[in-house]
């Protein structure tokens, strides 16, 4: 309860904060406001060498002003400071440690941006957005459910709030999903004897991917020429590695929905590129129907099961 009471406190405070940098922000000149933005951002400069601590606190104040409701002029000028803002933040990702209050509120803070429509980004701050989403899942830790949530959350932002600057970029943005793709499968391997509390966890992950495969499929238009890349990612983690009956029950999904959006030139392009034992597989989840989760796992341990015995055919005939 004590904690409860703190944490309200704190968030009160926070929020009168914020209405404070509103007011300030809202009513200063133009002048004024590219003074006030300039010398934060240096501040922040310094804070990012020095002080960890108040580097996460003076990212609060970036994220008030960028909710103010603020002029033209303004916001232009908070745009470009932002854009100088962002590498900071990207080369800060790359070489700290993991920290779970600090990698929450900068995470909050891109959300925000992202989020924030009268904010405009230009194509390079895009494409630091996209970058920084898996450096959350790329450090050491102990969670890793909590930082594979920050890197997914961010490109569903993405892809929900400026979805035109994505399909503009598609590739380098689903580099990001295969950055994702083989994390998560490094972590499911099944010979690692992982505890049931982190085979759930795992398993959870896996759904927030399939939850994002299928928003990434609602763009059909522009994933009808890519999806079959996504589709060869996935199915070269099933011969690479024996994953978890939880996580071979997601990435199906995610297949199936992948399929969904592929017309004969791209069944036909995987049918001629894709291994043996990933066209086998292929050809049976492309002619099989998606019937029901429960069925997945048997089917998949039958698809296993072949995939092996082709393998072993390969090397015999070598």
């Amino acid at each position: 309860m004590e904690y409860l009471k703190e944490n309200e406190h704190i968030t009160c405070q926070f929020e009168e904060y914020a209405q404070l940098i509103s007011l300030i922000c809202g009513h200063i000149p133009n002048e004024e406001f590219e003074k006030v933005t300039q010398d934060l951002l240096n501040i922040t400069d310094n804070l990012v060498r020095k002080d960890v601590t108040r580097f996460g606190k003076n990212l609060k104040t970036w994220e008030s002003i960028v909710c103010c409701n603020l002029n033209p002029i303004k916001t232009k000028t908070l745009s470009n400071a932002i854009e100088g803002l962002l590498p900071k933040l990207m080369v800060f990702l790359q070489e700290s440690i993991y920290d779970e209050n600090l990698f929450n509120t900068i995470y909050e803070f891109e959300r925000i941006m992202i989020q924030t429509n009268h904010v405009h980004l230009s194509p390079h701050m895009i494409d630091i957005l996209i970058l920084n989403s898996t450096l959350f899942m790329q450090k050491e830790n102990k969670n890793f459910k909590k930082t594979f949530i920050l890197s997914i959350s961010l490109l569903d932002c993405l892809l929900r709030h400026r979805k035109p600057m994505i399909m503009d970029r598609l590739p380098p943005f689903l580099q990001q999903f295969r950055v994702i793709l083989k994390s998560l499968c490094q972590k499911s391997n099944s010979d690692l004897s992982l505890e049931d509390v982190f085979v759930r966890e795992i398993s959870d992950c896996a759904h927030e991917l399939e939850k994002f495969t299928r928003n990434l499929v609602y763009c059909q238009k522009d994933m009808g020429r890519i999806a079959m890349y996504l589709i060869a990612d996935i199915l070269e983690q099933y011969e690479k590695t024996t994953l978890y009956p939880g996580v071979k029950i997601h990435l199906n999904n995610c297949v199936y929905s992948l399929i969904s959006v592929c017309d004969q030139h791209a069944v036909t392009y995987l049918m001629r590129v894709l291994s043996s034992a990933s066209t086998e597989i292929f050809k049976l989840t492309h002619t099989t129907p998606h019937i029901s989760l429960s069925f997945n796992i048997a089917y998949f341990d039958d698809v296993r099961t072949l995939m092996r015995q082709l393998t072993v055919e390969s090397q015999d005939r070598s």
